[in-house]
């Protein structure tokens, strides 16, 4: 069952094309990374898809509902975790956390239910009535995490998850994607990490200035550029630029 699905975006800003006809879809259960330099049209992906930014022309869908037309529905099938965490300092974990079940319409019979199992998932039930001000940047990760899971969405969009964390806290969220991804949800993951999109992903789509340069497996892309030893070297090759690994 497709539950994204990208066809023919096209976004334009000043007369630039910053998304020239981007397509790809991504089914239950499975996890499609968006590679690709800055200014690829990556970031312009993903606000399409959460609705924050109108396509020119294209649609695109999550769970079956267009996100320009049908966007409160869409959001509810939505969990979204940004490059910056999107929490309150001043509030505790669980506070954030009750905030956004009631932004999220959860019912107030379910929410403590819901916050503690979240909680317990990015395992920080421990430090959850501690001030996020006092939390480390891998926790904030991880809170931030437990908030956009917290409607049990079936789609998750992940912009550089693991930017700036450190290595114990990069294996719990890897961990965590690939839970999600069994449980059935379908993930889009934003990342500069090569290793990180090809020990989570099961299709790649790279793209450059708006246009799609290639898609398919790790191994489909690595096959694809003759000589190459590692996804750094399939990168340079399509778009003469590196990538972190």
């Amino acid at each position: 069952m497709e539950l994204v699905v990208v066809d023919e975006l096209v976004k334009v800003y000043s007369g630039r094309v910053v998304l020239d006809r981007v397509r790809f879809s991504v089914d239950a259960g499975r996890a499609l990374a968006l590679l690709g330099p800055n200014g690829a049209g990556k970031s312009t992906t993903l606000a399409i898809l959460c609705g924050l930014l109108r396509p020119d022309a294209g649609r695109a869908t999550i769970a079956g509902l267009d996100v320009a037309h049908a966007a409160r529905a869409a959001h509810r099938a939505l969990g979204v975790v940004f490059q910056e965490p999107v929490l309150y300092p001043s509030l505790t974990g669980r506070e954030n956390l009750r905030l956004s079940a009631g932004l999220f319409g959860l019912r107030r019979d379910r929410r403590a239910r819901r916050i503690a199992e979240v909680l317990e998932l990015v395992q920080l039930s421990d430090r959850a009535d501690e001030r996020v001000a006092a939390y480390s940047g891998g926790m904030k990760r991880r809170l931030d995490l437990a908030r956009a899971l917290l409607h049990d969405p079936s789609v998750v969009l992940l912009d550089e998850p693991t930017l700036g964390v450190d290595v114990q806290t990069r294996a719990v969220i890897w961990d965590h994607v690939r839970r999600l991804r069994d449980e059935g949800r379908a993930i889009v993951l934003c990342t500069n990490y090569m290793d990180e999109a090809e020990e989570l992903a099961d299709c790649m789509l790279v793209l450059d200035q708006g246009m799609t340069l290639a898609e398919g497996t790790p191994a489909e892309l690595r096959a694809s550029v003759p000589g190459a030893r590692s996804m750094n070297d399939v990168f340079l090759a399509l778009t003469g630029r590196q990538l972190r690994d």
